[in-house]
Parts: C-alpha cells; structure tokens; sequence
C-alpha cells in the first residue's frame, strides 16, 4: 500500500495444505486471524485447482470477498487452465482492478471463473503420496488422521479443510455460477482412448486449435453446429463431439488428487450389450 494504492493483493490457492491461507499446515482459521487491519485491503481470494466457489462459499466470511480463478500454471502449455470471464466495456487495467475490487462495478464486471473439478487438483484428498494412501475426509477422521502403512500423520486436503470449516449451512444447496472443465488435450485423450501425450491426441488437438477457436470456447461455449465443423476433418469427431458435452454436463467419473498427486477425470463409459450380459 505505500507503493501504489491500485496494487491488488489476492490470497493464492487459498486452501492448499502448506502455503494457502486456510491451508492444514497454515496456522490460520481464518483471514482476518492471519492479515489483521490488513484484511480491509483484499477484496479478492483466489480458488485453487482443488476448491470451486460452491466448496469455498461454505465459509461465511468468505462471502465477503470476490473469487478469482488463476492457472498457477508452472510450464507454457497449462497457462490459462483456470481463468476469469470479465463483462463490460473496456478491458483496461484501471477497470481490471475495480472489477476485482467492486462487484458491482459500472464498466467492467467480474462475471465468474472456469474451474478444473476441484478433484483434478493436487490436495483434494488427504494421504500420503510415498504410501500411496488416499482418503477422503470420512475415511481420515476414522484414522485419527494417521496413515495406516506408515504412522505418521496424514497430509490433510482441501476437502478436510472446507469440511471442518464450513458454517455457511445456507450455501448447502445454493448452485453457484461457475464453470467446470478439463483440458481439452485431455478429454481427446479420453474420447479416442489413446495418451494424453500421444502423437495422434496431439495431431487431434492441433487440428481443432487450427480452426480459430479457443480451448474455453470448445469446451464451454460452442453450440452444436459450431462444434461439427471444428471437428470436421476429424475421424473420431462423434466421440469428441459427446465427450466434450460430457464434461459440460459433469457426466465424469472423479479420481481425486491427494499429496501432491494430481487427480483425474474420466469419462463414464457406456456398456456395450455384450458387456452388459458379461457384468
């Protein structure tokens, strides 16, 4: 604040476990406990990729607050796998930073965030990576939070956390205006059952990015038309066309992400009839 009043300070990844500010490790319960007379000067706290805004409005004093959604992206090809959608006239800084500020700002307007599901993120879970352990927050607490294959205590997530602090009961049921995604690379991956690094996916990928589209806009905002064309050329475009609209449709299967481990999505398969009569 006495380098410039426009700086903007946003909590990160509020609810990892070792450096977020609700985090298990963190020391702190809550924001004011932790910034003191500071607090008055955030106006925004920023999700992570294990929290969405419906797990963190679960704290009241966080409705005090807007939510922003950042790609804490450590390598070019992730930068932008969380984002914000603004709304308004001009994108200039000046404007940014009301947006983030005020939420009912005339000019430009924080709209909402694209997420991951928060079960991609790296501390969803509790466990131990080393032990390959992985437990949800019921499974934790019937451990004493301890890990049964080493003894030590378990790395608690974001999921704990939220559970344990949660006394907004009145955003139980409330659903929230947010988008859930998985990186596109990903769901090709998942649609044609080939790996997500694999030179086909690649060439997939690279053959829909060709068409002038972004990644938000395939996987949240084409409509039906738009996205037959951008996969047109494409062999296997029915079976992305419907994985795409799949995860619009959070028709996924959740593999949550503990320790530092990250999570995964995978789309629910349908049963053949000969698969059907197996099972």
């Amino acid at each position: 604040m006495n380098i410039d009043k426009n700086i903007l300070f946003i909590p990160a990844h509020i609810f990892t476990p070792w450096f977020g500010l609700y985090g298990s490790k963190s020391g702190f319960d809550s924001i004011y406990d932790c910034f003191g007379d500071m607090t008055q000067y955030i106006y925004a706290l920023e999700t992570g990729l294990s929290a969405d805004p419906g797990m963190i409005y679960k704290l009241k004093e966080t409705e005090n607050f807007q939510l922003v959604s950042n790609s804490d992206a450590h390598s070019p090809e992730n930068l932008g796998r969380e984002a914000n959608i603004l709304e308004g006239e001009e994108l200039s800084s000046n404007n940014v930073i009301n947006a983030i500020r005020y939420k009912n700002n005339d000019k430009l307007k924080l709209k909402t965030t694209i997420e991951f599901f928060p079960e991609e993120g790296k501390y969803h879970y509790d466990g131990h990576a080393n032990c390959k352990v992985s437990f949800s927050p019921e499974e934790t607490i019937k451990h004493n939070g301890i890990c049964p294959v080493c003894g030590r205590e378990l790395v608690k997530g974001v999921l704990y956390r939220v559970n344990k602090l949660a006394d907004n009961k009145e955003n139980d049921n409330i659903k929230f205006d947010y988008y859930s995604i998985a990186p596109l690379k990903m769901v090709i991956s998942e649609a044609i059952e080939k790996g997500e690094t694999s030179k086909i996916v690649s060439e997939i990928y690279n053959n829909i990015i060709r068409k002038g589209y972004s990644e938000f806009e395939i996987l949240i905002f084409l409509d039906s038309n738009k996205l037959d064309y951008v996969l047109s050329d494409i062999k296997e475009k029915y079976k992305i066309k419907q994985a795409i609209i799949d995860i619009r449709n959070k028709k996924v299967k959740k593999i949550p992400g503990y320790d530092g481990i990250f999570g995964r999505i995978e789309l629910i398969k349908e049963k053949t009839k000969q698969q059907e009569t197996l099972f």
